[in-house]
């Protein structure tokens, strides 16, 4: 029975969990609650708008640490794969291009009724408009002065979260808590500045097709600034927590002087294991920085020299050395592989020359292997003997 119900894939079936439904419930609870606060509608005589709002809210905050909790702890047993965080990637993916979309309908209603003042099918429009734009009556706020300031702080936020996403990879704490800070802070800002924008704006949210795109984009556009500024400030908590490894994000990274794309998984002489089981509990150490071209060169050089390799062509051992092989006299192709070729479990075949797969390493893991450079000869040289 045990066997039946052990884990032996890489992918991760959920338990059963309440927070969709719960969350499902408190977002109803706030739209709800919103639309009687506005509408001021009222039951009996008691204003119940701001109480059902403020009770959804709740609920939906409650939901996001419960839920936010769970995944963290699914994350440090082990539960997130790789396939499972790939899976995440993808999930990501299609949620931004969804989201684009939501507001591509959102400037499509904007320019349509910008470009199209008098459009003769929409017979009322020009009686909304005067037929020009922005409609008559409607003083708009001057593109350089808040609207400009607040694009500058939403492109500043951009380079301090890359900073914090680099400096993880790299291993610096410091930059990644340090590029949070300031992103949680640029997003805190922009909220602001958009409600100073919103409380000196000279329309409201109704009277004319203008302003009613106007609130809708940019009103959704700033819950998902604070949506994100709560992502962040999770993330911060989490980077604190020491819960974020080079490892753990699984990024792959184009290391500074290599040229080569891998994934900071630490340096291993062995190649990484095919197996389904599941990872480790304990949080990987950071591995450092990676070495230059230098000390590659010289590792991969003195695995070349020290070790013997086998040669069916010639039959026996054969020394592999910097410019070939030799044997009774005759000189053999050099029996190199490509740089950057990828790990492989067991030997592969060179012009002749079996190289074991640790030759193949990319560059950042060859420094790593150096130290068994010596036990190799040692073990090779007792075999070719």
């Amino acid at each position: 029975m045990a066997e039946a119900h052990a884990k032996n894939h890489d992918y991760h079936i959920l338990n059963p969990s309440p927070w969709p439904l719960i969350g499902a419930t408190s977002g109803f609870l706030m739209a709800f609650g919103a639309v009687f606060w506005m509408k001021s509608l009222s039951i009996g005589n008691l204003a119940v708008g701001p109480y059902i709002f403020g009770a959804g809210t709740i609920g939906v905050l409650y939901t996001m640490f419960s839920w936010w909790k769970d995944v963290v702890h699914e994350a440090n047993s082990g539960d997130h794969t790789r396939v499972v965080q790939l899976h995440h990637r993808y999930g990501m993916m299609m949620f931004i291009a969804s989201e684009v979309m939501f507001f591509v309908a959102w400037f499509w209603a904007y320019f349509e009724a910008a470009l199209y003042t008098a459009d003769p099918i929409q017979a009322t429009r020009v009686d909304f408009t005067g037929g020009v734009w922005p409609p008559k009556g409607i003083e708009a706020f001057d593109p350089w002065h808040l609207p400009l300031l607040n694009t500058l702080i939403l492109l500043t936020s951009g380079t301090t979260v890359t900073w914090a996403h680099h400096a993880l990879l790299h291993g610096d704490r410091k930059g990644l808590k340090y590029g949070l800070w300031l992103t949680i802070i640029l997003g805190v800002l922009f909220t602001a500045c958009q409600a100073y924008e919103y409380s000196h704006a000279h329309f409201g949210f109704s009277g004319s097709i203008y302003s009613s795109t106007f609130f809708m984009a940019t009103g959704f556009h700033g819950a998902h600034v604070i949506i994100g500024t709560i992502f962040l400030a999770v993330c911060l908590f989490r980077a604190y927590a020491g819960q974020f490894t080079p490892s753990s994000t699984s990024a792959s990274s184009s290391r500074p002087g290599t040229g080569t794309s891998s994934t900071w998984s630490g340096s291993s002489c062995s190649p990484p294991s095919t197996s389904g089981a599941r990872a480790s509990a304990t949080p990987p150490t950071d591995p450092g920085p990676p070495a230059g071209h230098a000390t590659a060169r010289a590792a991969r050089a003195a695995l070349f020299h020290a070790r013997r390799i086998p040669n069916p062509h010639i039959g026996g051992w054969s020394t592999a050395g910097a410019a070939g092989s030799v044997r009774g006299g005759r000189a053999l192709p050099r029996a190199l592989p490509k740089r950057g070729a990828g790990h492989r479990r067991g030997p592969r075949q060179y012009r002749g020359a079996i190289v074991h797969p640790t030759h193949g390493l990319p560059p950042r893991s060859r420094p790593a292997c150096a130290a068994a450079a010596p036990a190799a000869a040692r073990a090779t040289s007792s075999r070719g003997s």
